[in-house]
């Protein structure tokens, strides 16, 4: 990618790893929280898709404990409004959209899919039926895997046998090597996931990320993405809940490292084997998502932050 931060596997340090662990552990626990909130909400227009996002929530002490409880609920998307402006309406938003785009996969005959980055996300059970036995490889870093194993088998008693989970730290792994010696097969269509995750990882991380679906995945195979600006990595933080996102994040001792203009993101796809399908934009995910059952707009999501759909050339 152009403009990358020069941040090589090799420098990468004792340090940093520790922060990736924490990082990717928290943030884990707050996006289930704000599905499991937007689960709640009682207009169907907007209500988010996850009916299984609060049971597999870890209690723990933080505020995403709230959305544990039905009690608190109701409060609970007016709280994580407050504490970072956009993030409820964006995550509604993002929910309903990448499932629908896993959605139309499986329709059109999808035969593995990889979750990366997984955390508490929960579609390999929502979709277990229509994925029909197809196997669902779950990466993300081992810490997370453990906490999200224990919840599973809490709520059904087991862990799925058509569920693989694959421990990797996205940022300074070979995630496709890492997912071959899992059983992933390299030669059928696959739809990789990846929520969340591409402002924490390096323009090297990213670049590695986009060359092993296009080189390596089936003919038809794709990913859905979301990907920050470029200009909050550069500093810019006038977009609609950039600036509260960004302090917050810093505070955890990690800041965004990669972005893209979205005027270039077919350019950057192309580079990587990768053709763009769709790339929906903040005001697109009001029109689509957040439109309240009597024609209002329920709130502003991000405003900083594209959801593209990719797939590989040829």
């Amino acid at each position: 990618m152009s403009g990358s931060i020069r941040r090589t596997v090799r420098e990468t340090s004792a340090m940093d790893r520790g922060r990736y662990r924490m990082l990717t552990s928290g943030t884990a626990a707050a996006m289930a929280a704000l599905r499991a909130a937007g689960a709640a909400e009682r207009d169907p227009n907007l209500r988010h898709p996850d009916y299984l996002a609060r049971k597999m929530l870890p209690l723990t002490p933080h505020m995403t404990v709230y959305t544990k409880f039905r009690p608190f609920l109701a409060l609970a998307p007016r709280v994580f409004e407050l504490v970072s402006p956009g993030v409820y309406y964006y995550e509604l938003a993002r929910g309903k959209h990448m499932d629908k785009v896993l959605a139309d996969e499986i329709s059109d005959g999808l035969d593995q899919l990889v979750v990366l980055g997984a955390g508490y996300d929960t579609r390999a059970h929502r979709f277990a039926d229509a994925l029909d036995g197809a196997m669902t490889y779950e990466v993300d870093h081992p810490l997370t895997q453990e906490k999200k194993r224990r919840s599973v088998e809490r709520i059904f008693g087991k862990l799925p046998e058509t569920v693989r989970y694959v421990s990797a730290n996205l940022e300074v792994d070979n995630v496709l090597d890492s997912l071959v010696e899992a059983g992933y097969m390299e030669d059928v269509r696959t739809l990789f996931i990846l929520s969340g995750v591409s402002g924490y990882l390096t323009d090297n991380a990213m670049s590695s990320i986009f060359r092993g679906v296009a080189e390596r995945s089936g003919k038809g195979s794709s990913i859905v993405f979301d990907y920050w600006h470029r200009t909050i990595v550069q500093g810019d933080y006038s977009a609609y809940g950039a600036y509260r996102l960004v302090r917050r994040v810093e505070r955890l001792g990690e800041p965004f490292r990669s972005g893209i203009d979205p005027a270039a993101l077919p350019k950057v796809l192309s580079d990587h084997g990768l053709q763009l399908i769709s790339d929906l934009s903040p005001r697109d995910m009001c029109e689509r998502y957040l439109v309240t059952s009597s024609g209002a707009t329920a709130g502003r999501p991000y405003e900083f932050l594209n959801i593209a759909h990719a797939r590989v050339s040829g």
